[in-house]
């Protein structure tokens, strides 16, 4: 017998990219999507726009998660210091790529957070 599956509300499964042109634009989108989606991904498209860490902290402060897309790829202690910081600011999911020591060494970064990482 199959155990059935827990009821997951949409805005729980979801994960809505910001590939948008600035943050202005990811702002409104967030805001449009109030109460439907609550898990936004910030990738390379947003990385380096204006105003991105301010953005990103608001949204963990408002209570969403939120998903760094960056697919970091460095020498291990560039990368223990990147992942450190995404922890601490409390980013849900962090994409790294990389192999043995990289993946060691993001995962050894984290800490005890609750980031997850994806390769």
């Amino acid at each position: 017998m199959q155990t059935p599956t827990p009821h997951i509300e949409a805005r729980d499964r979801l994960i809505v990219a910001l590939d948008l042109a600035d943050i202005g634009e990811a702002k409104k989108m967030v805001e449009d999507l109030e109460g439907v989606v609550d898990f936004f991904k910030i990738g390379l498209t947003l990385q380096l726009a204006s105003g991105v860490e301010e953005f990103i902290l608001s949204l963990i402060q408002r209570g969403k998660k939120v998903f760094l897309d960056y697919k970091y790829y460095d020498v291990p202690e560039t990368l223990r210091k990147a992942v450190s910081r995404a922890a601490k600011l409390g980013v849900s999911f962090l994409t790294v790529h990389g192999s043995g020591d990289l993946i060691r060494a993001a995962v050894e970064s984290k800490g005890n957070s609750r980031l997850k990482l994806s390769r």
